[in-house]
């Protein structure tokens, strides 16, 4: 992970009460890649002592004001995270073709109290782009 990329995810947390019980956050972030593509992701987390639940979306923009969309042949967006009671993982990959941005939610059954771990990443590709990625993760 890139120093600018984790300072910025250090600082961009914002904290967000639900009306459940149990706490959620979101942090957002802007980048840009050769090409010309740049991209905006948005991920968030909640938490409580009945299930774990993260979700986020990555848009792809033209432009570094990001005011015109792009479409990509192919855009990809996952998700993971760690449940309580699992032997693994749960993981969710989205696909789209055509596409200036996607979404993914990924959750568990089970919860626990406190943050925890979230991993995201995401690929576009296309014939006047290449191909761009970026991954990344909410810490503990």
């Amino acid at each position: 992970m890139s120093p600018k990329l984790s300072k910025t995810l250090i600082t961009g947390f914002i904290f967000i009460q639900f009306w459940a019980p149990g706490s959620a956050e979101e942090v957002r972030d802007q980048t840009s890649a050769p090409g010309g593509v740049w991209w905006d992701w948005s991920v968030k987390r909640e938490w409580s002592d009945t299930h774990r639940r993260a979700w986020g979306t990555i848009t792809l923009y033209a432009d570094p004001e990001k005011t015109k969309l792009i479409t990509a042949e192919t855009l990809r967006f996952s998700l993971e995270l760690d449940c309580p009671i699992s032997t693994g993982p749960e993981l969710v990959m989205n696909e789209t073709s055509g596409a200036s941005g996607l979404s993914a939610e990924v959750r568990c059954a089970f919860g626990s109290d406190g943050k925890f771990e979230v991993r995201w990443q995401f690929e576009a590709t296309d014939p006047r782009f290449g191909s761009v990625s970026d991954k990344g993760g909410l810490p503990k």
